[in-house]
This record gives C-alpha cells, structure tokens and sequence, in this order.
C-alpha cells in the first residue's frame, strides 16, 4: 500500500508518499519534481544502506536526471551553515539551475540542510527527502533542524519548501523501539497539536503500531502531516508556535545532564512537564494531562530518574527561552487541539519545577 498525500502548506504543497516499498516507485515520484529532468544533486549521511541508495540513484536515472552525489563521513558535522556551504560549493561544481532538484537520503540533519541550499541555491529549487529515520518520516514535509554557526548551536532555520517526501516503511519498521522513540515523541506532539478528534484517535492507533501493522504506520504519520500542516497556515501567530511544545524543557534538561538521557526522553520529559505547565495557566484539563503519559508509557517512553536543583533547572529553562526570543513564554496546550503562548508566572514555574523534579529524584531509589 503506497498512500499519496498532498501536504498543503498554504501556497505550496508537497507530495507525501508512504508505504512499505514506496522506494520501489521512486522513479515515477521524483519525475514530477520538476519539469524537465536534467540534474540532480544527491546528498547522502554517512552509513546510508547500499540498497537504499541503489533504489534512489536508479530512479531518479530512470526518471531522466543526470546524478551528481555527495555523501557524508561519519565525522562530519551536518547540520550547520558550514556544511550547507560545502553542499553550495558541490552544486556549483555539478553546475546545478534554479530547474534541478537536492535530492536528500538520510535523518533530519541531511535533511534540514539541504532544505537550507534547496531555499538558498538559485533563489530555489526542488527539494526531495527520502528519509531512513522515523522521526524525519514525521518531520521531513513540514519542518527542519535548525542548524549550528561555528559560535552557536541551532538558530538557522525557516520553513521549508519541499516538494517531495518519500517514506518507505520498510526502512524503519524493523528498527528497534529505541531508534524510533524520537519519532514517537514527535507523533504524541502531532496528535496534541491536531485536533481533539486526532488525539482520541491515536490512542486507538497505538495497538496497531505495536504489533507492526503497516496501516497503523501510515495513518499516524498521516495524521502528524495534518497537524503540522496547520501549524504552519494558522492566522494566529501564537498557534504558528505550537512546534515548541516541549522544546524549551527539553533543551534546558539536555544542557543540564548533557548526554545522560536520549532526546527523545528529554523531549517527552517537556512534554509532561509544560502539560502540567497547562492545567494551572490555561486550566487544560487533567484527564488529558495524565492520557498524554499514559500514551507515552504506551509507547514505551518511559520517565527517567534524575536528581536536579531546581533553581539550576529554571535558570536552565528561562536560558533556552531567552536565546530564541525577547520574552519567557511557551507554547503549551490549552486544550488537545489548541497550543498557544503562554507566559509563566516565576511562582507558578517554581511550583511545578519543585514538584517535577522531586518526582524525578524520587524515582532514583524506586
């Protein structure tokens, strides 16, 4: 099964295609890309499948490009302006026109930074993603990483045109759970994010996502183009936030406790945490606060144990918040379906601090 959905970004739509083999008809998707085929640049992560690669190289030949490919080594640093100028470089070398495609193969940071060339090159040019990793099957369409400046970390970014996404479940559905938790995180988000119908639903998903049923795959990753999609059109420019729901915390745990934990359970920590947030500012109900961790539980993201200051947390948070704005306001939910900006009050904030990370410490002794 191989469902087509158009993801429209509000004057720009992208072609969303996912299924178990969908790399098989690659030739066929990517021949829409642009008008006339001519060139195309390939740009690879290091360790990237032979058999992957083998099914992305022959179709876009197939499909009438001339193949110039870069691939990544393992050392690199991908997500940054730095190597968004190699890419450049490599374009210019390959000779490729504002009628010519960046051609993506990879996760999210080989992705987001060819969405940074693809915006950039020639006053813009096709984009496509075949991503290898879960959450990019989730984010790809809609969103990229922001990428790092030799004197900073994650303050390039924008919304990204692409025109192509390609997700061949095949390449994730026999990962392990953890290779899969970030996207999982991301889909808890989406469902929030979308609507209250979409965050009923999900739940009623999650049992056919863990026995692997394709259809299951197909229709939460689906849903989290929807939300994200709406996010991006919203006239409300407080709604046009809602990709921050749990960033904020998550970024100041990860700059307190450094590599400890993976990304995806300090991403799932935000969530809980400015859910809580969300009850005592914008009253969000309770009982959607505790579905929000069992989902996760659901999922397998379990809480993690870790013993913090709470005023090293909140300094942290207020930290994360002020590098990206001029004001301490985050983006949590006052109902599912509704995100929006919110201001935290110091006494509010102290209060659910102390209690989340008492909780946490908590856990350490069982």
């Amino acid at each position: 099964m191989i469902r087509r959905q158009l993801v429209n970004l509000g004057g720009f739509g992208c072609d969303y295609r996912i299924g178990c083999g969908a790399l098989g008809d690659f030739s066929r998707f990517a021949s829409n890309v642009v008008a006339t085929p001519k060139r195309a640049v390939l740009v690879i992560e290091a360790g990237a499948v032979d058999s992957t690669l083998t099914l992305v190289n022959r179709g876009l030949i197939d499909a009438g490009f001339r193949v110039y490919t870069m691939q990544f080594a393992p050392d690199d640093s991908v997500c940054t302006v730095d190597c968004a100028l190699r890419i450049q470089e490599f374009c210019a070398e390959s000779q490729l026109t504002c009628d010519d495609v960046i051609v993506s193969v990879g996760g999210m940071d080989v992705a987001s930074v060819v969405d940074y060339v693809a915006m950039s090159w020639c006053g813009g040019c096709a984009c496509a993603h075949v991503p290898t990793t879960f959450d990019a099957m989730c984010l790809a369409a809609t969103r990229m990483r922001p990428l790092g400046l030799s004197s900073a970390h994650e303050l390039v970014s924008f919304h990204p045109h692409v025109s192509l996404v390609v997700c061949d479940l095949d390449l994730v559905m026999g990962q392990s759970a953890d290779d899969k938790m970030l996207g999982l995180v991301y889909l808890v988000a989406a469902a929030m994010t979308e609507s209250t119908r979409s965050w009923e639903n999900f739940a009623k998903k999650i049992p056919g996502y863990l026995a692997g049923e394709e259809v299951a795959y197909i229709d939460m990753l689906g849903m989290a183009q929807t939300a994200w999609s709406g996010v991006l059109k919203a006239s409300n420019p407080s709604a046009r936030k809602a990709f921050n729901y749990g960033q904020p915390t998550a970024r100041a745990l990860a700059s307190c406790l450094g590599d400890s934990f993976a990304p995806a359970q300090y991403l799932a920590e935000g969530l809980r945490f400015e859910a809580r947030l969300a009850h005592e500012v914008f009253g969000l109900d309770l009982d959607t606060v505790f579905d929000q961790d069992d989902r996760l539980d659901d999922l397998g993201i379990e809480e993690i144990a870790f013993d913090l200051d709470v005023d090293v947390f909140i300094a942290a948070l207020k930290r994360e918040a002020y590098r990206l704005a001029n004001r301490f306001m985050l983006s949590i939910p006052k109902a599912s379906g509704t995100i929006r900006l919110a201001t935290v009050d110091d006494d509010v904030l102290e209060r659910h601090a102390k209690a989340y990370l008492s909780s946490r410490a908590d856990l350490i002794n069982g």
